[in-house]
Order: structure tokens, then C-alpha cells, then sequence
């Protein structure tokens, strides 16, 4: 089975391509996850497709969200901006990284699972992990809860770490002399 995982970008725009019956979304991502991305998705062949899946992370109502068939086809339509210009606080940054987690595999695999990484009930089983690590009822309760903030952060560092090659992993050929 591949490893599965999910990543955290900002719809920006969106443009409707009227020969193919299509449109296009742009989701922008931080350049330093350039690679992460490209080795999550892999990079378009000709004209092979590859099924992907977007989903809202911010439930803020888009402001222009209720376009009608005609401004859809407009060339240049008006980019698509978030109703109000708040900035994210932190807690509601570390609410969405703890859903991206538990859909990663390899967040399964650190957490301890073995046969269900990087299926729908690894995520269900992770998300369990997140509540009873920070002692909460609900992702949600990352945005206002401060020890919850605290004890998520350590447990996502823990992570991070985890992920980083070991020295001997990143100079095999060091083992062998």
C-alpha cells in the first residue's frame, strides 16, 4: 500500500477552461515543500492524471462563494478571497496540522500501527491518539485550549524528529568501512 498524506496550502484563484469543460484551481504552497509535495504526489507525466482530493481546512465562508454559470465563465474571474482578512491564530494552525497528521501514514506508523497505516481507520485510531495525548474531546479544541496547544506541540516535534534520517540511513556507504 502507498503511504497517503495530506498537505496544507492556500486556495488562491481559479480559472475556467471553456474547450475542455473544465476549471482550474490554484492552491499555493510554502517553496520549502516543494520536494515533500512532489514526492507525495510525483510530478505529471504527459498526459497522465492523477487523482488527488481537496478539502476545506478553514470553514470561513469564501466571499465570493455563490458565483453564478456566467461570472464562472468570465476570462479573468475575480480571485477567490476568505470573508474576513484574520490572520490564523496559532491555535487554529495547530488544529489544522492535527488533521493533516492523522491522515499520514507515517503518523500512523510513529504512533504504533502497523496493519491499518495509512487507512481510514488509522485516521480514525490517530485521531483517538491526538484527544488522549492533549486531553481533549475534539481537533477543535486546539484553537482555544492552551494546554492542549502545548502538550499537541510536543507531540508534533516528537514526530518530526522521528521522520529525520538517522545518520547511518543518510551515509549507508559510512557502515560498510
Amino acid at each position: 500500500m502507498t503511504e497517503h498524506a495530506a498537505v496544507e496550502g492556500e486556495f488562491v484563484t481559479y480559472s475556467h477552461i471553456k474547450t475542455r469543460k473544465t476549471f482550474t484551481i490554484t492552491i499555493e504552497f510554502p517553496e520549502e515543500q516543494a520536494l515533500h509535495i512532489l514526492n507525495i504526489l510525483g510530478a505529471p507525466v504527459g498526459q497522465v492524471s492523477k487523482p488527488v482530493a481537496v478539502c476545506l481546512l478553514n470553514e470561513q465562508p469564501f466571499a465570493t462563494s455563490n458565483l453564478s454559470k456566467e461570472e464562472l465563465s468570465k476570462p479573468n474571474p475575480p480571485p477567490m478571497t476568505h470573508g474576513t482578512s484574520k490572520e490564523k491564530s496559532e491555535g487554529d494552525k495547530l488544529r489544522e496540522r492535527a488533521c493533516i497528521l492523522c491522515g499520514e501514514g507515517s503518523f500512523h506508523k510513529w504512533i504504533g500501527l502497523t496493519s491499518n497505516a495509512g487507512t481510514k481507520k488509522g485516521e480514525v485510531i490517530a485521531r483517538a491518539n491526538i484527544l488522549a495525548q492533549c486531553n481533549i474531546s475534539s481537533r477543535s479544541d486546539l484553537t482555544s485550549n492552551e494546554r492542549a496547544q502545548e502538550l499537541f506541540k510536543y507531540m508534533d516535534r516528537d514526530y518530526r524528529e522521528w521522520l529525520k534520517p538517522s545518520i547511518d540511513e543518510q551515509y549507508p556507504d559510512n557502515l560498510a568501512r
